[in-house]
């Protein structure tokens, strides 16, 4: 299942950058590859990201937090 959706989401990177000179799906995933994050007890933090990590997101229209808080109650 996991192998079917990267097949979809490259397929859709290729669509959506198809003729652009910069991004290509395979540059676009490599340069997201390497957003990082530090995980704590009840809180992610996104690191910084890159110029280019900031331009497909904004072409994507993907939105990426600053953190995301984990804590939640089990019933």
């Amino acid at each position: 299942m996991l192998t079917f959706m990267a097949i979809v989401l490259h397929l859709k990177l290729n669509k959506r950058f198809k003729g652009h000179k910069v991004f290509t799906a395979q540059n676009i995933l490599i340069e997201m590859r390497n957003l990082k994050c530090k995980v704590y007890d009840n809180l992610l933090l996104i690191k910084e990201m890159t110029k280019y990590m900031k331009d497909i997101c904004k072409m994507t229209g993907i939105i990426i937090p600053e953190k995301i808080n984990l804590s939640f109650d089990l019933v």
